[in-house]
């Protein structure tokens, strides 16, 4: 979690125990607990620096400046409507703090959204 994995998976011996509703909820709190400590500014910074020395395509830029000033107004949640996906894609790459909303006509685009 604290290296930006994207989803945490229990291991098929642990989810068919005795108890696996306790082993969810217990991976949920050691997750959000991790979270609490991810220094999302630090994480916006690196990332914005790897990315503009590449060179940033416009679309990019957009993104980063959405993120950097949802970072700056403390904004509860950042919504991207997308046809496919990938504006709510590169939103996410900068790890913004707060949840990416992304709404879409495509039920394709939606599915392969929830991975």
């Amino acid at each position: 979690v604290l290296d930006g994995t994207d989803c945490v998976m229990l291991s098929g011996e642990t989810a068919a125990g005795d108890f696996p509703q306790n082993a969810v909820t217990i991976m949920r709190r050691v997750c959000e607990e991790a979270e609490a400590f991810i220094d999302y500014k630090s994480l916006y910074t690196q990332s914005s620096a790897l990315a503009s020395a590449a060179g940033l395509a416009s679309v990019e830029a957009v993104c980063a400046s959405a993120v950097k000033a949802a970072m700056d107004c403390k904004a509860t949640l950042i919504m991207a409507l997308t046809e496919t996906g990938s504006t709510a894609l590169m939103l996410a790459k900068y790890r913004p703090e707060a949840p990416i909303l992304a709404i879409s006509a495509s039920e394709t685009t939606i599915r392969q959204l929830l991975l």
